[in-house]
């Protein structure tokens, strides 16, 4: 069991922001009346059980191989996905944010202090070392982008302006990597097939833009409507 622990991937956490967001969809399939509660219910308590376990199996990871921690912190895909942690704590302050709204705040604040970590260690990874085009692939998209996630519930757990400051910073690298993405796309080397799923990645940043502006704005205009259609697009 030591050995398996020795080689749990910190990919795992992909999961969890997986499932989150299909238990938001079943919270609002419950509020809209589509679908019993029960299922609301069950996936809640699945996804924060999964964190939970990857959490514990990670965290003795940490004490008894920190070294291959040191490894996954230092490699230059899988220091994308320690952001993936801080963005399912994101993800789970809004799954409970009409379930349970104390535990929604607590998950919300650590997330937030966490990716902000988490976030600018990864910029200085990004600048501090030589990378090529092939390197790179849609995970970048978790660090940095992530951070349109934040006003979503945000808004009501802290005052507007950093709700307003983590949209700005994520959407500006939305725009950042997107480009560097479709040059990595059109003029490079095919991405491996293993990272063909991540594609779906790209879906998210004008989807939960959408949501992040709609909370933080309360209007329908122009740039909400912008930002639904390019979700359509990727679609």
């Amino acid at each position: 069991m030591s050995e398996k622990i020795k080689y749990f991937p910190i990919t795992s956490f992909a999961i969890v922001m997986g499932l989150s967001g299909l238990s938001i969809v079943f919270g609002k399939f419950y509020h809209l009346q589509w679908l019993p509660k029960i299922f609301y219910d069950i996936s809640v308590f699945a996804v924060l059980g999964l964190f939970l376990l990857f959490t514990i199996i990670y965290g003795l990871k940490l004490m008894r191989f920190p070294g291959e921690v040191k490894i996954d912190f230092t490699h230059r895909i899988s220091i994308n996905f320690f952001s993936a942690i801080s963005i399912s704590l994101l993800l789970l302050s809004i799954v409970f944010y009409t379930f349970y709204p104390l535990l929604s705040i607590a998950f919300w604040w650590v997330g937030l202090i966490l990716h902000t970590v988490f976030m600018f260690k990864t910029i200085a990874f990004w600048i501090q070392h030589n990378f090529e085009i092939k390197h790179f692939n849609p995970a970048w998209f978790i660090p940095v982008v992530g951070n349109i996630l934040v006003p979503v519930v945000g808004v009501d757990y802290a005052p507007l302006a950093i709700s307003y400051f983590y949209f700005a910073v994520g959407f500006f690298f939305w725009i950042v990597l997107f480009t560097i993405f479709l040059n990595r796309l059109i003029f490079h080397g095919q991405l491996p097939e293993k990272f063909i799923p991540t594609f779906f990645i790209i879906l998210a940043p004008p989807a939960v833009g959408f949501i992040a502006y709609m909370r933080i704005s309360a209007s329908w205009d122009g740039f909400a409507v912008f930002l639904l259609f390019m979700t359509y697009f990727f679609i």
